[in-house]
């Protein structure tokens, strides 16, 4: 069953607000029955509301109505009445409404102080604020904490998502870019948004505090709650605004405690995106990584040097500080080629003392696990084949470069870094030789609920060639070796973050690897001048040789690739531009629908009314009908 909404937001300023309200718009297991706006910029907020509606096709539920005036107090007052009003009507309507709140709780505490009585038809109310776990005041209380007392003082079922809860839900720019690339109108809207207002605030990663409120209700597991007592504070004091717990004495709650992050942000993005992405597109949240070193060590490899790292149970990092060596695919046992004057050493009291160990080296600190003997910078009991139990036995290489052949060893020369999963299989040789840093570990991610499990794959390609932070990488390398030989324990957690930000500086220099290729795509940018070629001649007629000969490409990879990119056709795209604008300027009832035709670039009532029919599914007036302007409030 379908659970009955009514939203209060504060679609003035926040991105999160307008993620919130898209949300509901998409979701199937709610019913949305009205959005009232609650903010100091009420005629902008509900403008947006509107907007929002429109664009996921939800322009038949209620907005409330606002005053206009200046902004004054006065008007915000007449506002939060307004507000009100239409949410006591709309609860006495349905009998029996839950209500999400995501900006300030003014149009409840009114709506609950100028309607005795009307508790009863709130069968849950769910708000974002409040920040316990720092006894803080938080924007959305601090806005308003008499508000907050007037709601804890009723007998509603309450629920409260903290900002503790969400500071880790954040989207990046993975997961932004398909709102980008976007063609529904919904998508494409929120995107203008998110623009807005990351120039309004410098933030380029927005939290999703808001949506939080609405995806519980759809799927409750992505939350735990607990019930917690609280009370806020109202007084003239720099504490003003903040919710605290208070065991024995405070108001009764349900509080969120923890939120599955990736789960939560998988849900919000494959809804609110729907059709206009293809699902491939959607980028999961990043993991939280840590790890925790089992060696480190630099060493020098003669002339001729090569080795089978043959699944390994861990991780394996190595960093080429001088020379090349070359890597490809392989497996089977270590082989080494004695350099004419190496000698073995088993001087266990020699072991981290050498800066360069010779082909060889140990590490016996017992704060560093076991010891181990490297012959070539590693020991057979550390590559030797794990057996038949091992996991993905010699997968292959995953190359990440800007020219190599397809087949055949892959070069890494100097400040290049190659990296080896669990159980695969690669291997290395250097005819020249080289030095290297080798670091291996293990690597464990954050669950959703905060649990570290151990992980395969750190995000990292096989092979990372050397860039223009090489020597960042070097200086990191030599910080990450020479804190693992620190002697006091402290050492260990100097060697892991310093290991954290060597992974991080890599992962940077691969998105802007890839940023790059991307930018320097000629069918990438061919297809982005065929797409703003079509967007400024919206009403115009245009044909495929126009777009063509703009964008510089042929008919053929034109139409093929603008549907792969897009899921679209060109002329498909030029289509949907036109009649979403056409459903905009229906909604304006003041403006003739033969205008329209004619604005559109339609010969005729007749044709735009065919055309309109085919993609909407409804003759012009009757959507006028339904969605004009009469029909808002």
């Amino acid at each position: 069953m379908r659970i009955p909404l009514l939203m209060d937001v504060d679609t003035a300023v926040n991105f999160d607000d307008a993620m919130a309200l898209a949300l509901a718009c998409t979701s199937p297991e709610i019913d949305l029955v009205g959005v009232s706006v609650s903010s100091t910029r009420v005629i902008e907020g509900t403008d947006t509301a509107r907007r929002l509606l429109a664009a996921f096709g939800r322009q038949s539920v209620p907005v409330a109505p606002v005053p206009q005036g200046t902004g004054g107090v006065g008007d915000k007052e007449r506002a939060s009445a307004l507000a009100a009003e239409f949410m006591a009507q709309q609860l006495v309507q349905h009998g029996t409404l839950t209500i999400v709140a995501t900006g300030p709780l003014t149009n409840l505490a009114t709506l609950l102080m100028h309607y005795p009585g009307i508790e009863r038809h709130v069968q849950r109310l769910i708000f974002m604020g409040g920040w316990t776990s720092q006894a803080l005041p938080e924007t959305n209380f601090s806005s308003d904490p008499e508000a907050v007392a007037t709601v804890l003082a009723s007998s509603v079922p309450i629920t409260c998502v903290g900002y503790e809860v969400t500071r880790q839900c954040v989207l990046r720019r993975p997961q932004l870019l398909p709102f980008q690339l976007a063609t529904d109108a919904g998508p494409k809207l929120l995107y203008s948004l998110y623009v807005d207002w990351t120039r309004r605030t410098n933030v380029p990663a927005p939290p999703m505090h808001d949506p939080l409120t609405v995806a519980l209700l759809c799927e409750p597991s992505l939350v735990k709650t607990e019930p917690r007592s609280v009370r806020i504070e109202t007084g003239n004091s720099p504490s003003r605004g903040t919710l605290y717990l208070d065991p024995g004495y405070g108001t009764e709650i349900e509080m969120c405690t923890a939120v599955h992050a990736p789960r939560y942000l998988s849900l919000l993005l494959q809804r609110v995106l729907g059709r206009s992405t293809p699902a491939a597109a959607l980028a999961s949240e990043t993991p939280q990584l840590s790890v925790r070193i089992k060696a480190a060590y630099r060493t020098d490899h003669f002339p001729g040097w090569n080795l089978n790292l043959n699944q390994v149970g861990h991780h394996v990092i190595a960093f080429v500080k001088d020379g090349e060596c070359t890597v490809q695919d392989g497996s089977g046992h270590i082989t080494r080629k004695q350099s004419p004057n190496e000698s073995e050493r088993t001087d266990d009291s020699r072991c981290g003392e050498r800066p360069v160990d010779k082909g060889y080296g140990c590490d016996k600190s017992p704060d560093r696990g076991e010891g181990m003997r490297t012959y070539g910078g590693g020991s057979e009991s550390e590559f030797r084949s794990r057996g038949p139990d091992s996991s993905e036995p010699g997968a292959g290489l995953v190359v990440v470069t800007d020219a190599l052949p397809e087949e055949g060893p892959v070069r890494l020369s100097q400040g290049g870094v190659l990296y080896v999963r669990p159980n695969q299989s690669c291997r290395v040789e250097t005819e020249p030789g080289m030095a290297a840093f080798w670091f291996h570990f293990e690597a464990f991610a954050e669950e959703g609920d905060g649990r570290l499990i151990t992980t395969d794959s750190i995000g990292l390609p096989t092979v990372s060639p050397a860039g223009s932070n090489s020597d960042v990488l070097t200086a990191q390398a030599q910080r990450v070796w020479e804190n693992w030989m620190y002697p006091w324990p402290e050492g260990v957690v100097f060697s892991q973050a310093s290991l954290m930000e060597f992974i991080g500086y890599v992962m940077a220099a691969q998105r802007e690897t890839e940023a790059k290729r991307q930018d320097l795509s000629p069918m990438l940018a061919a297809l982005s001048k065929a797409k703003q070629y079509i967007e400024a001649r919206l009403t115009e007629t245009i044909s495929l040789d126009d777009i063509c000969a703009y964008a510089g490409i042929s008919k053929s990879h034109l139409i093929r690739s603008f549907k792969e990119v897009y899921d679209m056709t060109p002329v498909q795209y030029h289509l949907n531009l036109r009649l979403e604008r056409a459903k905009q300027l229906l909604t304006l009832d003041y403006v003739p629908i033969s205008d329209i035709a004619l604005s559109l670039g339609y010969g005729s009532i007749n044709a735009f009314s065919r055309a309109f029919s085919s993609h909407v599914g409804m003759p012009p007036r009757e959507y006028r009908r339904l969605y004009g302007t009469r029909n808002r409030d």
